[in-house]
């Protein structure tokens, strides 16, 4: 498992690429944990929208979720695929 090195073990650049290498390598998540996640975005999205009388939060959550998936699972010649 990754650990963030000490302050004086590099500059925040180094943290960066260490920590974008290990998690680019690390897919050890199951199915139902993406469906609780989507379920927690879903739902917590509902209450903030209820709270701050911003319907549009609700739609927020959802594409940031989608944006987790994507960076979980990048597609060939995507950008972000490393």
């Amino acid at each position: 498992m990754w650990k963030r090195p000490q302050r004086s073990q590099g500059t925040p650049s180094s943290w960066w690429k260490q920590w974008r290498t290990a998690s680019s390598t690390r897919r050890d998540i199951t199915p139902a944990q993406l469906i609780d996640n989507l379920l927690s975005a879903f739902e917590g999205g509902v209450i903030l929208s209820r709270l701050d009388a911003r319907p549009a939060l609700l739609a927020e959550q959802i594409h940031q979720h989608r944006h987790y998936v994507e960076l979980l699972f990048p597609t060939p010649g995507d950008a972000t695929a490393g």
